[in-house]
């Protein structure tokens, strides 16, 4: 009846207004000339002899990172060609942070992966010595806290605005980063599955681990997340939000799976059916971990006989492993594809009206990344609160 579509509307409205009013203009004083011609600078780096992790873990290191040159005044690059490089799919937004090259520099490289060790002396050490370089290799967005806390840091970070700046993974991504022309095409296919421009929707994250996404393990650990049985729990979430934010029952869900076998359950089945479930069947997602020159101890070679299908700019590709000629070029293809596909899904469920997640820093910074105030963790349906 009429509080129905009074419901909708107010839940469709306060959607498109969280995302219309979410500018900060903090980072301006980033840009003072004293940083700008500054000689020293910091770099978030990615290469083959050092783990970078997968998605989500590589934007919670860039973001940590670049708290760090605002707090200490550094110029802020990336620096991941590995395995494919970053600006195949992400461009400069506001600032230029392309640079090339540092796999070459011994010096000046820090891997800040214990978080009690930096807290502790590590990152008294760095302030002390005040290369004019440094190089980092983090996954740890934990930083971020001794970092704020410091001493000879807390200062800057006050003027900075850093204590008072809700939902700051999203500002920061949305300061340094944009879809490619490619990455967007990508989406835009999706997005008109999903009901066309404008039109909200659901995004679900199923991540099975690892082992099921067949590459074995990581670190010595085998990785088993969610079972195939967790897609029941994220539609029935999904149910659950989208009465609960008032949106209408044409509402379209999109499901994103790092693993096939997810895609087998009859209730997967039925809402697909229904044109309610969208996702996409044809290839498999590709971890970035599992994609790197220096691959997880345990991963396993794609089997014989492999056939896939896939786009990458609108171009269609279809490949026999052991049929094709060129065969040593087909992991390659398969993998860059497999790894779009991955960067169009977290863009989607960036973009999303809400986010239902597993346990994943996948489906957690996409949704940080997109300031999605709508996100819920699959099992209890609890929304998590992703503010700060």
């Amino acid at each position: 009846g009429a509080c129905a579509d009074m419901r909708q509307h107010i839940g469709h409205s306060l959607w498109r207004h969280r995302r219309a009013t979410r500018p900060w203009h903090g980072w301006t004083a980033y840009l003072q000339p004293h940083v700008v011609a500054s000689r020293k600078s910091i770099v978030w780096a990615c290469h083959p002899a050092n783990p970078c992790g997968g998605h989500g873990d590589r934007v919670k290191g860039i973001i940590a990172t670049f708290v760090f040159a605002l707090v200490t005044d550094r110029r802020f690059y990336v620096d991941a060609p590995d395995p494919w490089d970053l600006r195949l799919f992400l461009e400069p937004a506001n600032l230029d942070w392309r640079i090339t090259g540092i796999n070459g520099i011994a010096s000046g490289r820090h891997v800040l992966w214990d978080h009690d060790l930096f807290q502790r002396s590590y990152l008294d050490q760095m302030l002390e010595d005040d290369e004019p370089l440094w190089i980092v290799y983090t996954n740890k967005q934990s930083l971020i806290g001794p970092l704020l806390r410091h001493p000879q840091l807390v200062r800057r970070a006050e003027t900075l605005g850093l204590f008072n700046i809700p939902y700051l993974v999203h500002r920061i991504w949305s300061l340094l980063f944009r879809p490619t022309a490619a990455l967007e095409r990508h989406f835009r296919r999706i997005e008109n599955a999903l009901g066309g421009p404008g039109v909200p929707f659901i995004a679900l994250h199923h991540r099975a681990g690892d082992l099921a996404s067949g590459f074995g393990m990581v670190n010595g650990e085998v990785d088993r997340r969610g079972s195939p049985s967790e897609v029941v729990a994220l539609l029935t979430c999904a149910h659950l939000v989208e009465e609960r934010l008032g949106l209408p029952n044409t509402t379209r869900w999109y499901l994103a799976v790092d693993s096939a076998d997810a895609l087998g359950m009859p209730q997967v089945d039925v809402w697909l059916k229904a044109r309610k479930l969208i996702t996409r069947r044809s290839g498999q997602r590709t971890h970035l971990a599992s994609a790197g020159v220096m691959p997880p101890s345990g991963s396993r070679p794609m089997r014989e006989g492999h056939v896939f299908e896939n786009h990458v700019g609108g171009i269609s590709h279809a490949a026999s492993i052991g049929a094709h000629p060129q065969r040593e070029l087909l992991p390659d293809l398969q993998s860059l594809i497999g790894v779009a596909d991955a960067w169009a899904d977290f863009l989607t469920l960036s973009r999303a009206a809400a986010t239902i997640v597993s346990s994943s820093a996948f489906g957690v910074m996409a949704a940080q990344i997109g300031g999605v105030d709508n996100t819920f963790y699959v099992h209890g349906c609890v929304r998590l609160d992703l503010v700060a």
